[in-house]
């Protein structure tokens, strides 16, 4: 789930072990960057330049292919904390951290990320 906590934990748990940290969507970044799009800043995803990747994206599956590709291939490599949607299902090696997080605490992180306030939005 966006907000929860996974890179924290993930980058946390890479830290304490002494391991790499592998997130999916810095490795679909990557396949942008190679079919000659820009990267900036963290809100890349949000950019014209983002929205018309991920439009490319739609129209085949070939980057989420190439993505778990790369996921598992690091996991069988082993030694490395990585976030992903789908990395849990694609593998059954290594150790799965689950993390739960309430709506309005996961409106909190996001709004903290951008920016931005979530005053009376969860008021009823």
């Amino acid at each position: 789930m966006p907000a929860s906590g996974k890179t924290t934990v993930a980058i946390r748990v890479a830290e304490m072990l002494g391991i790499n940290y592998l997130c999916g969507g810095d490795i679909l970044k990557n396949l942008a960057i190679s079919k000659g799009y820009k990267y900036s800043g963290n809100d890349w995803w949000d950019t014209t330049n983002g929205m018309k990747f991920l439009e490319e994206r739609k129209k085949s599956y070939q980057f989420d292919h190439e993505v778990d590709k790369q996921l598992i291939k690091s996991i069988k490599e082993g030694d490395v904390a990585v976030t992903s949607y789908t990395a849990p299902w694609l593998s059954k090696t290594g150790v799965k951290i689950w993390l739960k997080a309430s709506p309005i605490n996961r409106a909190k992180r996001l709004a903290v990320n951008a920016e931005t306030s979530i005053t009376g939005i969860f008021d009823t």
